[in-house]
């Protein structure tokens, strides 16, 4: 009795060792825009390493989001904090994310560097200050901080143009962006109205993603009676569920829609 009730176990134990690389496929190589209050984008690279680019500022939804996704054994909650915007839109995020673990290092672009003493001076977590021009590589995603504000997310079959805590004057004083070269590459902006041609036409993307929940392909000035289901897929910021950018060959959107 006692060795079949064993060998039980150890059959059960083979069987979740090799179920979980199944379990764990699905979520990495993909980008996340949860549906939470602000803004937050989390990335999974192909290897699992795990990149929040801002933080939002609806915390117990953003760590429900992302202990969904998190195994039980990792101790942090991501591996790099990238903050592209002020703190309006972070702050209730940022203190739960670091209060749960960061494992590398919380990034400030430079538009953020005035807040960044305070909140290092508070954190174990190392800060770095990052420049326009600057890149780095996480292992298939790489990222270029195209402005003050901005930044280039790229893959070997997509790029996404993050301008999510951008305001209209500061897009406009952007005086040169690399055009994308791939098919698949959206931009994510933060307002209903259209983004700035002049930035449109050196960026050329092929999507742009609302913030307020709004996904447009391609790009086309609608005015605001036409901002509707039928031009436009709402489906962030809480209007339609959390949208997902599968990094894939090709790249896809996809989306899970609120439970009824």
């Amino acid at each position: 009795m006692t060795a079949r009730f064993w060998l039980l176990i150890g059959v059960c134990a083979a069987i979740i060792i090799l179920a979980i690389p199944w379990w764990l496929e699905p979520v990495d190589n993909q980008i996340a825009l949860p549906a939470v209050t602000g803004d937050a984008i989390y990335v999974r690279t192909n290897k699992g390493r795990r990149i929040l680019i801002d933080t939002g500022n609806d915390a117990p939804h953003l760590l429900e989001f992302i202990g969904h996704y998190t195994p039980f054994w990792q101790k942090n909650i991501v591996d790099d904090v990238i903050l592209t915007q002020t703190g309006a839109s972070w702050q209730g995020g940022l203190a739960a994310v670091l209060a749960r673990g960061v494992t590398n290092q919380l990034i400030w672009l430079p538009s953020t560097h005035h807040l960044a003493a305070q909140v290092c001076a508070t954190s174990i977590t190392p800060c770095a200050l990052a420049h326009v021009g600057q890149r780095w590589q996480r292992d298939n995603v790489s990222f270029v901080v195209d402005s003050a504000n901005t930044l280039w997310l790229s893959w070997p079959d997509g790029a996404i143009y993050i301008a999510q805590g951008s305001t209209t004057t500061q897009l406009n004083s952007i005086t040169h962006s690399s055009p994308c070269h791939v098919d698949f590459c959206m931009m994510i902006y933060p307002w209903r109205i259209t983004p700035p041609w002049k930035l449109q036409r050196m960026i050329r993307p092929n999507g742009i993603i609302y913030s307020t929940g709004q996904i447009q392909e391609p790009p086309a000035r609608l005015s605001m009676a036409d901002r509707r289901i039928g031009h436009e897929w709402l489906l962030h910021e809480q209007l339609d569920g959390d949208l997902f950018i599968q990094m894939g060959n090709p790249s896809r959107i996809t989306h899970i829609a609120p439970e009824e």
